[in-house]
């Protein structure tokens, strides 16, 4: 029965067919976005929400909104992701040992190769804002980075065979 509407129009009837089983909604939607938001995983958030892989896509491609939440989820997971990365290279994990008597010690491990994968994934980055910061242009190009740590070098030889040149002549009674 359908009912009748304050203005006295007739008020449409109430579905009452139930959501398609495949079909995205508002709960499938933030279902999604926030286990990314947790796991940074698109695997996983699609599991929470119960949803395909190939409709996850045409979803996005077509829901701006989806889209920015998707971007807004993924960036804040990559960046507590990136702190916990951080943190574990700087403080390392403490890891349970057990040693010859049987006796289980606890020590701290540091990993060496995460603390070089992080340093690599942000040297240029690093490198351009201490670059602006020292208001020195950037260089891209790696050779020219190395020309200008070798000529440091020169510099410093230079130097270092002047002061030992003047040490040696004052120890003789020379000028230099």
């Amino acid at each position: 029965m359908t009912g009748i509407a304050q203005d006295g129009a007739q008020a449409p009837a109430p579905s009452r067919r139930k959501p398609a089983p495949n079909r995205w909604n508002d709960a499938r939607r933030n279902a999604f976005i926030e286990e990314l938001y947790e796991t940074c995983c698109v695997r996983d958030a699609l599991k929470a929400c119960g949803m395909s892989m190939s409709g996850l896509y045409k979803h996005r491609a077509s829901n701006a909104a989806f889209r920015a939440d998707w971007d807004a989820a993924l960036d804040a997971a990559y960046a507590m992701l990136e702190d916990e990365m951080l943190d574990r290279a700087r403080h390392g994990q403490t890891q349970e040992v057990v040693i010859k008597d049987g006796e289980v010690i606890k020590i701290r491990v540091i990993s060496n190769r995460l603390g070089l994968a992080l340093l690599r994934l942000h040297h240029e980055r690093v490198a351009k804002i201490r670059a602006a910061q020292a208001d020195v242009p950037f260089a891209e190009d790696a050779s020219a980075v190395r020309a200008e740590i070798m000529a440091r070098f020169e510099r410093m030889h230079v130097h270092r065979g002047m002061k030992k040149a003047q040490a040696q002549a004052g120890a003789t009674g020379q000028d230099v």
